[in-house]
């Protein structure tokens, strides 16, 4: 069960990479906001370079990021899909962990 969960975890996290980048794509075209946006955060996400990522600390649905309601609806189509892209793989590998523990 636990090789079902990661390979279930490393789909949902090729989903959210492809999520991400599109998301930074989508931000670049939008001019400096965008860029200012990707640029405050700390975090990266999945460990690429700063410059060709969408920050981790977005991925968290209590942080916005700034100017993307004005972007229209097609970034936060992909921020919503990165969000829960990363919560599916945090849960598959969760519950394969469980799985695996309780048989």
């Amino acid at each position: 069960m636990l090789e079902l969960a990661l390979v279930a975890t490393l789909s949902f996290l090729l989903v959210a990479i492809v999520a991400s980048l599109l998301l930074r794509d989508e931000l670049k075209k939008a001019g400096e906001n965008g860029a200012a946006s990707i640029a405050e955060a700390n975090l990266i996400a999945v460990g690429m370079p700063p410059t060709s990522s969408v920050k981790a600390i977005f991925i968290f649905p209590w942080k916005t990021i700034q100017g993307i309601e004005s972007l229209g609806s097609l970034p936060n189509l992909y921020l919503f899909i990165t969000r829960v892209a990363y919560g599916l793989a945090v849960l598959s590998v969760l519950v394969g962990v469980v799985v695996e523990l309780w048989a």
